[in-house]
């Protein structure tokens, strides 16, 4: 069976990125090599955040079940915490 979708503006040619689902089922996140996470739209594939900040790759990433945050950790030594409060 092939992939239902495929989501590829993210960078992965060495490290294993970690991808999550959101809770609400509307959002995939992957890490990436080019030191952003990418948040994708999952019905529509489009790129809906680049979340940027680290300074190596970020290869895992998790969101908070409970509240609409986003984790992300790099090979950078760093976690970071974003949330739907720090849009625009």
């Amino acid at each position: 069976r092939g992939a239902v979708r495929v989501y590829r503006a993210h960078t992965n040619r060495v490290h294993a990125m970690q991808t999550a689902i959101s809770p609400c089922l509307r959002y995939v996140c992957c890490g990436s090599e080019d030191r952003k996470a990418y948040l994708y739209d999952l019905g529509s594939e489009e790129v809906v955040a680049r979340l940027t900040g680290h300074t190596d790759a970020v290869t895992a990433v998790s969101f908070n079940p409970l509240h609409p945050q986003l984790s992300t950790a790099s090979l950078d030594g760093t976690v970071r915490l974003y949330s739907d409060r720090d849009a625009g």
